[in-house]
């Protein structure tokens, strides 16, 4: 989260209530990202999880937030939507997981 949601910023709260606050309203933003990656991965078959770059899922919705459209005006909803379609745009490259056992 230090690298890629505060970009090397620190936090701005002199107060530790303040300072609560911000950590949670940044592990708040960590999960929404997160589950948006479960769904992108759920709505593509055969997607792994590992594929899915978080800089690049939270890079989608910071510019998804800056756009800002008004509601949708259609009556289905997509799992996806346009930052999951970002996402997908730019996957990682498929690795293999290293496996490693216990001496």
């Amino acid at each position: 989260m230090k690298s890629t949601i505060l970009d090397g910023r620190v936090l701005r709260s002199r107060s530790v209530p303040g300072l609560e606050q911000e950590i949670f309203a940044l592990l708040t933003v960590y999960q929404t990202l997160v589950r948006m990656a479960g769904d992108v991965t759920t709505a593509t078959p055969g997607l792994s999880i590992q594929r899915v770059s978080f800089t690049v899922l939270f890079q989608a919705a910071a510019d998804r937030i800056i756009v800002a459209p008004g509601p949708a005006r259609s009556s289905t909803a997509s799992l996806i939507g346009t930052i999951g379609r970002a996402v997908l745009a730019i996957l990682l490259r498929e690795q293999r997981r290293q496996r490693l056992t216990a001496p």
